[in-house]
């Protein structure tokens, strides 16, 4: 299984917990800023997390989720998260 985990972050929370999840997985994986891939081609997992911008998700992840949504995936599946807290240790 080939797993992606990819993230955009401004304050670096979202960072830490795409860096946690990177560590804790097994698989074969691979760790990149959601501006640096272009499509979920190739993986099975994806996990893809972004902060929130009063209540969504910025412009520049929710373009990249709808352009997902329109691809056939198959069996892979997508996860997403996002790190909406006022400071994580670090």
């Amino acid at each position: 299984m080939k797993v992606i985990i990819t993230y955009m972050s401004h304050s670096g929370n979202t960072k830490i917990i795409a860096e946690a999840i990177f560590q804790e997985i097994q698989e074969e994986k691979e760790i990149k800023e959601l501006n640096e891939i272009n499509d979920l081609e190739g993986y099975d997992l994806a996990f893809v997390g972004f902060p929130m911008h009063g209540f969504g998700a910025p412009e520049e992840a929710k373009d990249f989720l709808e352009k997902q949504a329109l691809r056939p995936r198959g069996n892979q599946m997508l996860r997403g998260w996002n790190a909406h807290v006022s400071s994580l240790e670090r």
